[in-house]
């Protein structure tokens, strides 16, 4: 049963990858805009104090949010000085560190969930479909008693998993939204924990620095005392 699920995720995968990919994109445009309207404020501020008559000449907020957004979708104006495109790759790079993607072990956890509900959720959409047969059915036998040429297509069986990309990119968004708002803390930490084991065990079968060079040491030591006992023999 775990092996279908399985399969019933990697099918669904690439979908909700691409959508949460999106919802990510879009979390860091939104974060990347409000440091960019701090940033700019500050330096207006700055600007003001140091010469008061500069302090109308800052372009107004419209124009930022214009060039901000033309920078990170493509063709269009850009920040006005070089300045301004580093201080935006700074910000935009805090703003990448600070707003993670979405990991695959999450990913796997919620498609996982969804296909589990949407497998025990089965039986109820069978029992709306077939409501919907029998009054399709009988609307069809009055059709045929009137002589109506008009017969209504009935809909296919509900599949066990079906693909609804309405529904994978609502998951994506409530997944990226969770992520962010820290409500797979337990995963993250409980990943960290078997990493940590696995690293433990790693290290552990490795000799440390010091003991390593002691151990070449004594080698080294060793050899030559063969050597000398070889040479006295002789």
């Amino acid at each position: 049963v775990r092996l279908v699920r399985l399969a019933y995720v990697t099918l669904l995968w690439p979908m909700f990858k691409g959508h949460a990919s999106e919802a990510i994109h879009e979390v860091r445009h939104k974060a990347l805009m409000a440091e960019w309207d701090k940033a700019m404020a500050r330096r207006k501020l700055m600007d003001g104090l140091r010469e008061p008559s500069r302090l109308h000449e800052s372009p107004s907020a419209p124009e930022l949010h214009s060039a901000i957004q033309s920078e990170s979708a493509g063709p269009g104006p850009h920040p006005s000085n070089p300045e301004e495109v580093k201080l935006l790759a700074q910000l935009r790079s805090a703003v990448d560190r600070q707003i993670e993607d979405l990991p695959d072990y999450v990913i796997m956890h919620d498609i996982y969930s969804y296909v589990i509900r949407m497998i025990s959720g089965r039986p109820a959409r069978i029992a709306v479909w077939q409501k919907e047969k029998e009054q399709c059915d009988l609307q069809n036998d009055l059709e045929f008693m009137t002589a109506s040429d008009t017969i209504r297509a009935m809909k296919p069986k509900p599949p066990l998993v079906y693909v609804d990309d309405g529904e994978i990119r609502k998951l994506a968004l409530d997944s990226v939204g969770g992520w962010k708002n820290g409500r797979y803390r337990h995963l993250k930490a409980n990943r960290m924990r078997l990493l940590k084991k696995g690293w433990v065990a790693f290290m552990a079968g490795r000799p440390s620095p010091a003991t390593g060079a002691r151990a070449s040491r004594e080698r080294r030591v060793g050899s030559k005392d063969t050597s000398r006992r070889s040479s006295k023999d002789r």
